[in-house]
């Protein structure tokens, strides 16, 4: 059980396999939130400076001990959270919606290591809970203005309420979907009486002449075209009729909707001061001693709304205010995903952009950090990720080299293809080194590029980002004209792309990309075993505003995206798919495959939207017996760690548990993926000049196919 420290002291908590992990007794003089890490940590297994809050291999071996604790009360939370003396009643954790928490590993100014507790947020309505860390605001002085500000919103709330879904609004609305029934129905029988002596009129000018003089014949058009002009005058009237008829509860729909226009703006104008009034209350403390207001961080632009709320900025500022020196951060999801997917019980994920990205650094100034990702990879990594060396080589034989993973059927060979090579001679050999970028196809028009792992498709905005696919297009044909690229594939999707030489080539397979002609196809490795065998996912998708480039699933302002799948083969825990995207949202097949209303299992590899290693995997992996989920959502007890895989740390394997099932060493545990095991391996469309249809094929860099088990 937690608690805050000054009303009883906690039991000592314990680590590696030495029952039951609780709570250990607050150092006398320090800070009433550390508990302190038993046994404690030796010197050599402190982190040498700060892992950066924005990198995804995983948390800090340190860190991972402090969640393992963490997730042990968090699993017990289904019981008591807290208990005060004096027999006050027990809090229960209910968890109704996922929750981000995250401990800081801290040392205090007397030598004590230890950590600290924080959840995103507020946790069942409440801003402090004993044994967190409170937010970096102070409640005493926002209480004097906050209550009747809440209050003032929730009155206008409740009027938006009343005009949109009030008891005289559905009655207004119902009156008038009733009114528009009626009034079509009048108009369709109308119509078809209209329509039924139009029908006689044909018929009779069809038939035999009346007898008579040419003035009689003339007289009996004449009456037909009258009659024809009578119908068209009876539908005026009526639509006019209609219009009258409609004009009062179309005035009084207009009032109500200019009233609620009104209190929108109302209500944003005022919660916006609010929230400046609240921002002001934020003061961010640094570990240089500095301290700053929240808005300065943000400046020119307003911070977003919660920005200082998440558990990171709340566990940095309690330990600077209070003497610690943060050693290592790690931050968990706990409970079933958010509605926009993403999050996955259990797992670590980095600190946010959108909200921490300007807080975090000015909190760790002063302290030796590690420097954050570039896109999610650190700019010291190996070259497996971003490379910012020069483009691939000129050379007319090695831009038309082909390997053994790649294949074109065209309407002619390549005849002078290189050797084939393995796809890890195409990956570079050394830090820095170059991509090489391959060529599957090239004419007069257009070309065909099998883009590897870790190349950005289109250069980004800082100098460390210019590699690009585009960029060493520029440079390989200076001579072309256009946007040259026709798509984009995201920096750790590998696979077949498009460009085209001329602008009139880009025009029209832009055109055949937008009416959806263009088939596309792609392999991946779901890190899971998914149900059925094919099928059709619809999710609508948007940037995630506050941790870009994240994209969520949301079905009011999300755009439409359409993925069909089919599962090709399964293999343990593994599960091969065919993916063929109907439309082209950024990161569209890997949250199609990560969303639980969508496959419900990630892309292998995937650090943005799959299970977060390879340094140490979930903290559920980590964790050396089962844990039951908070809601009755059942874990996935069948992703255990490989026995051995040449790419993984030797930490790894700290607190690895045999789960029993044969595992692939091709392909390695989808924890210990090396890259996004998806590839663009198929594209077919309509030679922009020719007419003819293309179809190239990629095969993956990595096994298309799982070879058989072993015994």
């Amino acid at each position: 059980m937690m608690t805050d420290g000054s009303a009883s002291s906690p039991p000592p908590a314990t680590v590696d396999g030495e029952p039951p992990r609780q709570l250990a007794a607050v150092a006398p003089g320090e800070p009433p939130l550390l508990v302190p890490l038993v046994p404690a940590p030796a010197p050599g297994d402190l982190p040498s400076r700060f892992p950066s809050p924005f990198a995804h291999d995983g948390p800090h071996p340190l860190a991972l001990r402090a969640a393992r604790a963490l997730l042990d009360e968090l699993t017990q939370a289904t019981g008591p959270l807290d208990a005060q003396d004096g027999g006050e009643p027990l809090v229960r954790l209910r968890l109704t919606e996922g929750k981000m928490f995250a401990v800081l590993v801290a040392e205090a100014r007397g030598g004590t290591i230890g950590y600290l507790r924080a959840f995103s947020g507020m946790l069942e309505g409440r801003w402090q809970v004993p044994g967190f860390v409170p937010p970096l605001f102070d409640e005493a002085a926002r209480e004097p203005w906050w209550t009747q500000a809440q209050a003032q919103l929730g009155r206008w709330q409740e009027e938006l309420a009343e005009l949109r879904v009030g008891t005289a609004a559905l009655a207004q609305e119902d009156a008038w979907r009733a009114l528009q029934q009626r009034q079509q129905r009048e108009l369709e029988a109308m119509s078809d009486e209209h329509r039924e002596r139009r029908a006689q009129r044909h018929r009779e000018r069809a038939g035999p002449p009346p007898e008579g003089p040419p003035a009689a014949r003339a007289a009996w058009l004449h009456s037909l075209d009258q009659q024809s002009r009578g119908d068209k005058a009876q539908r005026r009237r009526q639509e006019a009729a209609h219009a009258e008829e409609r004009q009062a509860l179309e005035s009084a729909r207009t009032s109500r909707a200019q009233q609620v226009e009104h209190l929108e703006q109302l209500r944003a104008g005022r919660s916006a001061a609010f929230q400046r009034q609240l921002f002001e209350l934020y003061v961010v403390p640094g570990a240089d001693g500095s301290a700053r207001p929240l808005r300065e961080l943000f400046a020119p632009q307003e911070p977003p709304s919660g920005a200082g709320d998440c558990a990171g900025p709340k566990l940095l500022g309690y330990a600077l205010r209070h003497g610690l020196r943060p050693l290592a951060l790690a931050e968990l999801w706990w409970g079933p995903p958010p509605p926009g997917g993403g999050r996955h019980h259990g797992q670590f994920y980095p600190a946010c952009r959108g909200k921490c990205g300007p807080l975090l650094p000015a909190m760790l100034e002063g302290l030796d950090v590690d420097p954050a990702p570039v896109f999610g990879v650190p700019q010291d990594a190996p070259a497996s990720h971003d490379s910012q060396d020069a483009p691939a080589s000129h050379d007319s034989q090695d831009a038309q080299a082909s390997h053994a993973s790649q294949e074109a059927r065209v309407s002619h060979d390549l005849h002078d293809a290189q050797p084939p090579r393995t796809p890890d001679e195409r990956r570079p050999s050394r830090p820095g080194a170059a991509f090489e970028l391959c060529l599957v196809y090239e004419d007069p028009w257009l070309l065909v590029i099998d883009k590897p792992c870790g190349l950005l498709s289109v250069p980004g905005r800082t100098p460390e980002l210019r590699d690009s696919v585009l960029t060493r297009l520029r440079q390989r044909y200076p001579e072309a004209r256009g946007p040259l690229l026709v798509h984009r594939l995201d920096l750790d999707t590998s696979g077949l792309l498009i460009a085209a030489k001329h602008a009139a080539t880009h025009a029209d397979l832009q055109r055949q990309f937008a009416q959806r002609q263009v088939q596309k196809r792609y392999l991946a490795w779901l890190d899971g075993q998914i149900t059925g065998a094919c099928g059709t996912v619809e999710l609508a998708l948007r940037p995630d505003l506050d941790d870009r480039p994240r994209q969520i699933y949301d079905p009011i302002h999300g755009k439409a995206a359409v993925t069909r799948w089919r599962v090709l083969r399964v293999e343990a825990a593994h599960t091969l798919v065919e993916l063929q995207p109907s439309t082209g949202r950024t990161h569209q097949l890997r949250v199609h495959a990560a969303h639980p209303l969508g496959l419900g299992a990630p892309i292998c590899g995937d650090r943005l939207y799959g299970r977060l290693a390879p340094r140490q995997g979930s903290v559920i992996d980590a964790l050396d017996h089962p844990l039951d989920h908070p809601l009755d959502h059942p874990l996935d007890h069948t992703l255990g760690h490989p026995l051995d895989h040449p790419r993984r740390h030797p930490l790894d394997y700290a607190h690895d548990h045999a789960l029993g099932h044969p595992l692939d060493h091709t392909l390695g545990h989808p924890l210990a993926a090396p890259r996004l095991l998806l590839h663009a391996s198929e594209l077919c469309l309509r030679h922009p000049s020719t007419g003819e249809l293309l179809t190239f094929c990629s095969n993956a860099p990595f096994p298309g196919e799982a070879p058989p088990a072993e015994t």
